[in-house]
């Protein structure tokens, strides 16, 4: 799709919407996209891409599903799904079958130079720093979210105020342990969605390993309580992604997972690994913003990486005497 700036504008304020967005500040919405923002930018035309696709497997009774937008220059937004119990019935609408969660990943992209541009934009037309405007809208943002009930954790926090420093990818992927019904994310409690889900979150290459956050109801915090005491709750567990040898023989039983293969002679092909056929491993990658399967044989494979969800046990009590104290000193210097 290729579309021209003034002409959209002109459509919208002849349908009387938006007529304002050339006198509105293109910068109060934090650097959101907006036709006034681009064309303050220098921008004239769009190019934007558009793909989907899907793919159902009936002996697994599994549909893969992958949708795909980008703007050229701009930003990049994807979202995969991956659902079993799926059978060939359930597409009827008289058989309809509730299937269950195997895989989600979204994937948003901002161009980094792009996201520079508009913090040095809005930062000049307020008469502040570039790091000032990015801390103002970072903060809004989480004002926007606490207002709409939801107060973010350090760890969501943090990661929003690194990504308007950064800019670049987050990304968002769902893997449950157990199979989950689709209907059973409306009964999952807040505390329990990151276990439950397999929630992992990542911005730019980082993993947010503290996703933590509280519900409010009518300005109050929102905690359900019951009537009997009930002991204190265990630990919550931890989680990291780690990247651990695989025999190059059993990557079939490794498919969707992050992986890393080091071949004979050429170069290490790190990606999804999608199928595994006819003596060939196909490995999805992601080159300059679009997506490339490449097809390996199992015999060039020297060595083999999965990234697999592990879990980190807690630290023991002097352990956790040496973290407490780091982390007071931590604190003390922020402070100072």
């Amino acid at each position: 799709l290729s579309f021209g700036l003034m002409v959209t504008l002109a459509r919208k304020q002849y349908q009387g919407k938006g007529s304002d967005d050339q006198e509105r500040d293109p910068c109060e919405g934090g650097g959101e996209l907006s036709i006034g923002l681009l064309k303050a930018l220098g921008m004239e035309r769009l190019e934007a891409d558009i793909t989907g696709s899907y793919r159902y497997r009936k002996e697994r009774e599994s549909l893969k599903t992958e949708m795909n937008f980008s703007i050229k220059n701009v930003k990049r937004l994807g979202l995969e799904t991956e659902l079993a119990n799926v059978p060939a019935t359930a597409m009827r609408a008289d058989r309809m079958q509730v299937p269950t969660i195997k895989r989600l990943e979204m994937n948003f992209l901002l161009e980094p130079r792009f996201g520079k541009d508009v913090s040095l934009y809005c930062a000049e037309k307020r008469g502040v720093s570039v790091a000032e405007y990015e801390e103002w809208a970072a903060n809004r943002l989480i004002r926007e979210i606490t207002a709409g009930g939801v107060r973010l954790g350090p760890g969501l926090q943090f990661a929003i105020k690194d990504y308007y420093t950064n800019w670049g990818e987050i990304e968002l992927v769902m893997s449950p342990p157990n199979p989950l019904n689709v209907l059973g994310l409306l009964f999952i409690p807040p505390h329990k969605m990151e276990e439950t889900l397999g929630v992992q979150l990542i911005v730019n290459n980082r993993m947010i390993t503290d996703l933590s956050f509280r519900l409010q109801k009518d300005g109050a915090l929102f905690v359900r309580e019951d009537k009997k005491r009930k002991p204190p709750p265990a630990p919550k567990p931890r989680y990291k992604m780690v990247y651990q040898s695989v025999a190059p023989g059993s990557l079939g039983q490794h498919i969707y997972r992050e992986v890393r293969l080091q071949l004979r002679n050429q170069p290490e092909r790190s990606g999804i690994l999608v199928a595994v056929t006819n003596g060939q491993a196909s490995v999805e990658q992601r080159i300059n913003g679009g997506k490339f399967t490449a097809h390996v044989p199992l015999k060039d494979i020297v060595a083999a990486t999965a990234r697999f969800r592990v879990r980190v046990n807690p630290p023991s009590a002097p352990e956790k005497g040496k973290a407490k104290q780091a982390a007071a000193d931590q604190a003390q210097a922020s402070a100072e």
